[in-house]
């Protein structure tokens, strides 16, 4: 348990999964933005095949509520996919989408995002993990901070992650949330070779912080 290296992949039996969840909101001019998150996770018991949807529908089942709850209305959950690493040339499949925002009202611009890190068993910049949520509610906020109601609303996704850092499949298998190196990993490697840590618990950050690439260009 902990940190794991050079772990190679078993494409017959998946040990790595890839979730992808993505939402959107529509921005001043009109466009679209794309939310999305990557998550990864460890099988650490059991030898039952089952498809990648499902893992990442397990997942989904431990923090979209909780998601939801806290999000802006203007999201709109559209996908949630997995993907087994193992083998780098394997298609994702698809879960069950992400439950639309519920906090009505404006909304911050869509840079705007709440933070909450991922804390591994390991040590370095290749052991550190965060997860952005957005689009953030206006009325969440006072001045840069989250206010004390809607705080305790955010801070049940991490109460949400901490509870199901071990979860388990519809067909019984049991896996770990893990901080995944991309820089010490091999992932075009087929089968590929995976460098990580297990994530031990996480932490809110009550800045609402900024996302420059989710920036609006000016003028457009």
């Amino acid at each position: 348990m902990g940190v794991f290296r050079d772990v190679v992949g078993t494409p017959t039996l998946p040990q790595f999964v890839e979730m992808v969840c993505t939402g959107r909101a529509q921005e001043s001019n009109l466009s679209l933005r794309d939310f999305v998150q990557v998550w990864h996770a460890r099988r650490v018991l059991g030898t039952v095949p089952i498809n990648a949807g499902a893992v990442a529908d397990a997942w989904r089942n431990v923090i979209d509520a909780a998601c939801a709850a806290a999000l802006s209305d203007t999201y709109d959950g559209i996908a949630w996919t997995g993907r087994y690493m193992d083998d780098p040339t394997t298609v994702e499949d698809n879960g069950t989408a992400p439950t639309d925002g519920a906090i009505a009202g404006d909304r911050l611009p869509t840079f705007n995002a709440v933070t909450i890190q991922l804390i591994g068993d390991g040590r370095g910049r290749s052991f550190r993990g965060s997860k952005h949520f957005g689009p953030v509610a206006e009325s969440d906020t006072i001045l840069d901070n989250l206010d004390t109601v809607p705080l305790g609303r955010w801070d049940a996704i991490r109460v949400a992650i901490d509870g199901g850092l071990q979860f388990f499949d519809a067909a019984g298998n049991t896996w770990q949330l893990i901080i995944l190196s991309r820089t010490l990993s091999d992932l075009t490697a087929n089968p590929s070779v995976f460098t990580g840590c297990h994530v031990a618990a996480s932490k809110t950050n009550r800045i609402v912080g900024t996302m420059d690439r989710r920036k609006e260009k000016a003028g457009t």
